[in-house]
């Protein structure tokens, strides 16, 4: 986080959820760090990155964690008295999407139903930062890819997560509610999950060679875009640019959602 974001959050009663993963670990040691008092909510279900050792040392030991589902009526009790909700929970396998479909709706859409329908009802003036996917596009039609790239998702993570997205923007439009979304892309860094191929192409990538294994890419990069520009684009679809959040009417400008390690987000509240 820059110094000045990082200071706003002192003293600020923050919620992370998905907070034992890999980027909301980092997101939940940071502000904890910088003087927040931080809960974190995640069901660490299997498969998706969650880890309780994540939060061990730096600033972990201050960090409150309710293991339970988004929706369920502790993590709902937690969010209850946040001022900042960092909605980081979510399935991102766009493979087992496919495989257990109705699985990624329930844990990518309707837990986070749940979650609006208990801040509206309990605590409207939370500013909430959903993390959303830069998937959602499907194959780039132009490079680089940008806000105004029509949404086509190749797979049901990118639906469910496309829905989410839409959920928390009419909950602010209709209720008021201060939501911002951010769409990430391929972040990488510390305490992230390496141990199989369910978590995006990049750790796939790191872990063959720290292992020594062959690594490469099908097909050729592209190293330009429109007018020639630099895409940042390579085969592997990688985007170049911070993301830009979009916001509701109410939303505040969203802060720093991390060091560099786990990728931007702006300043929220």
């Amino acid at each position: 986080m820059q110094e000045q974001s990082a200071a706003s959050f002192r003293g600020r009663t923050c919620v992370v959820t998905g907070g034992l993963g890999f980027i909301g670990s980092n997101l939940a040691l940071r502000l904890a760090r910088d003087g927040a008092s931080v809960t974190v909510v995640d069901a660490l279900h299997p498969r998706h990155g969650g880890n309780r050792v994540n939060l061990e040392g730096e600033a972990g030991d201050a960090i409150r964690v309710v293991e339970a589902d988004l929706g369920a009526p502790e993590s709902l009790a937690a969010m209850a008295g946040a001022e900042v909700v960092f909605n980081l929970a979510g399935q991102v396998s766009h493979v087992d999407s496919m495989t257990r479909p109705l699985f990624d709706l329930d844990v990518n859409t309707r837990s986070h139903v749940a979650m609006l329908e208990g801040l509206r009802n309990d605590n409207p003036d939370a500013v909430v930062v959903f993390t959303s996917t830069r998937q959602l596009f499907g194959k780039p039609r132009y490079l680089p890819v940008d806000e105004e790239h029509p949404v086509a998702p190749v797979d049901v993570n990118g639906i469910t997560k496309h829905a989410s997205e839409q959920f928390h923007l009419l909950y602010g439009e209709t209720y008021g509610l201060r939501c911002s979304v951010v769409r990430l892309t391929n972040v990488y860094g510390p305490r992230q999950r390496l141990r199989d191929d369910f978590q995006g192409f990049l750790p796939i990538f790191v872990r063959r060679a720290l292992l020594g294994e062959r690594r490469g890419c099908a097909g050729r990069a592209r190293a330009t875009g429109r007018g020639g520009r630099p895409s940042g684009h390579g085969c592997c679809g990688t985007t170049s640019g911070r993301p830009r959040p979009r916001r509701c009417a109410r939303a505040p400008r969203p802060p720093s959602a991390g060091d560099g390690s786990a990728g931007r987000a702006g300043r929220a509240g």
